[in-house]
């Protein structure tokens, strides 16, 4: 109350005496003073009516913080200040008297959210298990699509959605609606072709197993494919590579047979061009047979009219003599055999090979010969 209220009230208080003065002076009682004039003249009444200081340490007997039971500005959140326990830190559940940190175990907390064990009734379940919902299954949307379904048409009754592999299934759509483009089947002729030769001929040289040698690629046109040529023939066929031959010895009348002779045979073929040489050496269980001697060629020789194709051959009696003679195809007489030897001995007319020409043959003896011919 300030100073100028509690004069006022002082004056009030003077009138109210005087009022009841003059009342009991009618009355004719005797007069009451409610204050001493001379008090309220010097102001001791006002004085003792002054409040000077609204802080509660200024009342008579008392201190600024008498009422330790109420929180105040400094002590609102130190437990310290409150010995019974009953006013504590608000962020602390479990700091307040009889509780703990979790007495609402009805709700969910950052731990037991997802915790099904927790909640007896079933009603609260992870939110990642559609069928662990009451009354739910784990597939209750069938209008929609999901991963084992995606691609099944019998799943949609509508028939909008199908296979995607299916173009002729989409609505409006057929199987063949891009005519610009080639079909795997039912191709137009010779469609896939280059020249005349089927595109799957044609290879490239990374389908071609690389031989790791010096080679040339060129065209097999037997085969219709690229082929490399090396030294050692043509990779992957047997076309320019030396081949045994099992040669056919044959004669006239009787065949002779070689026993525990030797008699081995070699060619090589290099397009039309066949190259064939022979070894045989006597042994001593060699039979002769009877009449001139033929060998069968390992491939058959063209027939061409006029032409016939030479060689050469050597003949030896061992420890006696060399023979030489020219090896010699007729394919007019025969295209699968040699029996043509020629002696090359001016005004010689001897042609043919047997037990007894040139000489008698014995064991050790030998035959050799190379030649070259055009193949059929």
């Amino acid at each position: 109350m300030a100073l100028d209220d509690t004069k006022t009230l002082a004056e009030r208080i003077l009138r109210l005496e005087q009022k009841l003065q003059r009342l009991e002076k009618r009355e004719g009682r005797p007069s009451v003073e409610l204050f001493d004039n001379s008090a309220i003249r010097n102001r001791k009444i006002i004085d003792d009516l002054l409040v000077h200081n609204h802080t509660h340490a200024n009342l008579s007997g008392l201190d600024a913080d008498d009422h330790t039971q109420y929180l105040n500005t400094t002590r609102h959140d130190t437990t310290t200040r409150h010995t019974l326990g009953t006013v504590v830190p608000h962020d602390d559940h479990g700091s307040l008297s009889g509780l703990d940190d979790d007495d609402h175990s009805q709700y969910l907390n950052t731990t037991r959210h997802d915790v099904t064990s927790r909640h007896t009734l079933g009603t609260v379940v992870p939110h990642d298990d559609h069928g662990s919902l009451s009354g739910l299954q784990d597939d209750d949307h069938t209008q929609y699509l999901n991963t084992t379904r995606h691609d099944t048409t019998t799943r949609h009754t509508l028939g909008t959605v199908v296979p995607h592999d299916d173009h002729g299934q989409l609505t409006g759509l057929a199987d063949d609606d891009h005519p610009q483009y080639l079909l795997r089947t039912d191709k137009a002729a010779d469609s896939d072709k280059l020249d005349g030769v089927d595109i799957n001929a044609f290879k490239g040289l990374n389908s071609l197993t690389d031989p790791n040698a010096d080679r040339v690629l060129f065209w097999d046109e037997s085969a219709g494919a690229l082929k490399w040529l090396t030294v050692d023939g043509i990779v992957g066929t047997d076309l320019g590579k030396w081949q045994s031959h099992t040669v056919s010895w044959t004669a006239a009348t009787t065949n002779p047979a070689i026993g525990n002779g030797t008699l081995v045979g070699r060619y090589i073929v290099i397009g039309k061009l066949c190259t064939y040489v022979l070894g045989l050496v006597m042994g001593s269980t060699t039979t002769y047979g009877s009449g001139n001697w033929a060998f069968s060629l390992p491939v058959n020789a063209v027939n061409t009219a006029g032409i016939n194709f030479y060689g050469v051959a050597h003949l030896r009696k061992v420890g006696t003599a060399n023979y030489e003679r020219i090896a010699e195809i007729v394919p007019a007489n025969s295209v699968s055999v040699i029996n043509m030897f020629t002696d090359p001995t001016q005004g010689s007319n001897s042609t043919k090979i047997s037990a007894t020409v040139p000489f008698t043959w014995g064991e050790d003896d030998a035959l050799g010969f190379e030649i070259t011919y055009e193949v059929a």
